[in-house]
């Protein structure tokens, strides 16, 4: 699930099904609460299948939870490199006596392009 879009429907079928959680009784599938005088009877599969699709009922959200968290911490991590760029490069470049690259375009060649193009690595999207 790399896209958002992906994330969301899974979140939306999530939502939309019977609240978990859920529990296996042989190939049985049982909300594990439903309330009182309600069914607690989901449906049927066999035993193995039971049990994965009772478990998926928590493990899902949890895992989605778990990506969403992961996804801001990164977000918050390349904005905090990128604020910190012009710090780095000012320090960088008074250490070896370069202001950066004044060229438009830039050259491609000085210490200011090569740490532009490793931050720019760095912030790349996983693949």
């Amino acid at each position: 699930m790399k896209e958002d879009w992906e994330l969301a429907q899974a979140r939306a079928r999530c939502n939309a099904a019977t609240p978990g959680p859920w529990c296996c009784v042989g190939g049985d599938i049982h909300e594990v609460d439903p309330g009182p005088g309600a069914s607690s009877y989901i449906g049927e599969a066999d035993e193995h299948n039971a049990r994965f699709i009772a478990a998926a009922r928590t493990d899902l959200p949890r895992a989605l939870d778990e990506i969403e968290y992961q996804r801001a911490i990164i977000k918050d991590q390349r904005e905090q490199i990128e604020r910190m760029r012009p710090v780095f490069v000012a320090s960088m470049a008074m250490r070896k006596g370069h202001e950066g690259c004044v060229t438009d375009p830039p050259c491609g060649n000085c210490f200011r392009c090569d740490f532009d193009r490793a931050v720019d690595v760095a912030l790349a999207e996983p693949r």
